[in-house]
């Protein structure tokens, strides 16, 4: 029995599995670009649960089935070593089966039990935090803090924890400690993008667009060292910023190569370059080109649903760009996946995602009176379908539009105000106002 570098125990008596765990851990919580070599260390040490585990998780991060089948071989070699393992790793291996199973809550709740009881197991925080993305993030941003506060006095020296820690404390609305909780990690590894993610995400909820663009823009030539998705996903955040300005020009020069064109086959990025060329249509400008571009390069995921988050994107981009029958299969396929879902499940993807769809479909085609009708009665549950604060956002604007497209400017100003008030100081906002 070992210990790795949090102290935690580890059933094997090789240096060689701690300083792979070690290395794995130091990789996630700073985003670096060598996570993926744990799958090296665990060919060379197939005895060990945790690097299978680890190893097998990384392919569940794309929503991709192609992907996601091959975490079978990893699942299947963790569980051969189940009974030699300790009760932190055997938690770690079920809590990876849920994920892969798609079964999110389950794996949260496992999440929540090892920081609960190891309260310096990092690694299990940061998986936790992706899987409230899935879960969506706003609608559990209480029960994420409630995770990472108690481990904060165990791991104050582990910048990768505190942009974590920062994060939920943005997610509850706790800007101005979020940026101070960011900056303690800056202070400790200025290379922590997960902190920048934070600051970006803090500085849109103040309103403050001028210094967010001077921070994203100092933070911007460090971006080049991290893992791609990102990359791009904070370059997204900057042209949030110059959106907000209505600064076509500069959101323009950052879309290729910054925010797209990196790993275009890759749902991540997808998602990241419609979200923006969705947000420019909802500011008048358009850019139907490049949305076809990105459209050309949807695969056969679009049709596996993972989130409803990630399937909304692809019904608007389908449908800006006209493919309107892969749009309603879509739809239609999510139907049916839904009815076989649990009835948690089921209740979420046949009550909120399939009319968020629906809606999306109705807007992308001008047909804003029934996408009042779709999206208007989802306001409160759209937190559900995944997705950060930031992200989600996306579909607030997108009713708010439909209502003012549709002669309903009462009603849309409302939904501003009620759900994006940060927006309404800002040129954007401005804009919208005087429809």
């Amino acid at each position: 029995m070992k210990r790795d570098r949090f102290g935690l125990s580890v059933s094997t008596d090789k240096q060689a599995i701690i300083d792979a765990l070690d290395h794995f851990a130091t990789q996630l919580l700073l985003n670096g670009t060598a996570a993926g070599e744990v799958m090296d260390a665990a060919k060379a040490h197939p005895d060990s649960l945790l690097l299978n585990c680890h190893s097998g998780i990384l392919f569940l991060y794309t929503h991709d089935d192609a992907d996601s089948a091959k975490t079978v071989p990893y699942l299947n070699a963790a569980e051969k070593i189940f009974n030699a393992s300790n009760d932190r790793e055997k938690l770690h291996y079920q809590a990876a089966c849920a994920w892969y199973a798609k079964d999110y809550d389950t794996a949260i709740a496992i999440y929540e039990k090892i920081t609960q009881h190891w309260p310096t197991d990092c690694v299990a925080a940061k998986f936790a935090e992706w899987l409230f993305y899935c879960a969506g993030q706003p609608y559990y941003a209480q029960r994420f803090l409630r995770l990472t506060t108690p481990m904060y006095a165990h791991n104050k020296n582990e910048p990768g924890f505190l942009a974590v820690h920062s994060f939920a404390l943005e997610l509850t609305q706790n800007y101005d400690q979020s940026l101070s909780i960011a900056e303690d990690a800056l202070a400790l590894e200025p290379i922590t993008p997960w902190a920048h993610h934070t600051v970006a995400h803090a500085l849109m909820a103040k309103s403050d667009i001028q210094r967010g663009i001077k921070r994203l823009e100092t933070y911007k030539p460090t971006w080049k060292k991290i893992l791609l998705p990102l990359a791009g996903h904070l370059n997204w955040h900057l042209t949030l910023f110059y959106l907000a300005n209505l600064d076509e020009k500069n959101i323009l020069t950052r879309f290729s190569p910054d925010v797209w064109g990196h790993m275009p086959e890759v749902s991540l990025e997808q998602i990241d370059a419609i979200s923006l060329l969705w947000r420019m249509e909802m500011a008048d400008m358009a850019q139907d080109d490049l949305l076809s571009k990105v459209t050309e390069k949807l695969g056969p995921h679009v049709y596996q649903h993972y989130i409803g988050f990630d399937t909304a994107h692809y019904v608007y981009a389908l449908s800006r760009t006209g493919n309107i029958e892969s749009a309603e299969r879509i739809i239609q396929e999510a139907m049916v996946y839904a009815h076989n879902l649990q009835p948690s499940y089921k209740n979420l993807w046949l009550n909120t995602c399939v009319p968020l769809f629906k809606g999306i479909h109705a807007y992308a085609q001008a047909q804003y009176k029934e996408a009042c009708m779709h999206l208007t009665p989802l306001l409160t549950s759209i937190a559900e379908v995944g997705g950060s604060d930031a992200q989600i956002e996306l579909f607030y604007q997108t009713a708010a539009l439909s209502l003012l497209r549709a002669g309903q400017k009462d009603k849309g100003l409302a939904v501003l105000k009620q759900y994006l008030p940060y927006y309404l100081p800002t040129r954007l906002g401005e804009k919208w106002s005087q429809w």
